[in-house]
């Protein structure tokens, strides 16, 4: 069993690299972290009620347990066909694969109100891109939240 330890953490660490989860501030003994519940929190108490959020899986999964929010970024629940496509909307976004016309479809498709960037979505470099789209309302260490401009 020890000698399999190192192998499990390379492949881990492979792992992560597909989701864009950063390994250097991912911890699988700590998780969610303090500061992503911070982040929960300022979702459930500084969001409107039914309001919806872009995450990645991970995220999505504790923002539907920690928040009123609905989230875009989570699978289940989705028929297979829309489910397909949701996820590759989701990647492309957080990977940067879309021009502004259809960051603005995706994000009025699904009616997105605001962006969460974590450890998942870290390395991503959109909301930065589009700065006239996204505005930070929330940040600490962990997350980043953003406010979908819509003009």
């Amino acid at each position: 069993m020890l000698l399999s330890i190192p192998t499990y953490v390379n492949n881990f660490i492979q792992s992560l690299a597909p989701t864009r989860t950063d390994p250097q501030n991912f911890d699988t003994f700590i998780f969610p972290s303090r500061a992503m519940i911070s982040a929960y929190q300022f979702l459930e108490t500084h969001t409107p009620l039914e309001s919806t959020v872009l995450a990645g899986f991970e995220a999505a999964n504790n923002i539907l347990l920690y928040s009123h929010n609905y989230v875009i970024g989570n699978n289940q629940g989705w028929p297979k066909p829309e489910r397909e496509v949701m996820e590759r909307d989701r990647d492309d976004f957080f990977f940067n694969r879309m021009d502004e016309a259809r960051i603005r479809t995706l994000l009025s498709g699904y009616k997105i109100d605001y962006v969460y960037l974590g450890f998942q979505e870290r390395r991503s470099d959109v909301l930065i891109s589009y700065p006239n789209l996204f505005l930070p309302i929330f940040t600490n260490k962990d997350v980043t939240i953003y406010k979908v401009q819509k003009n």
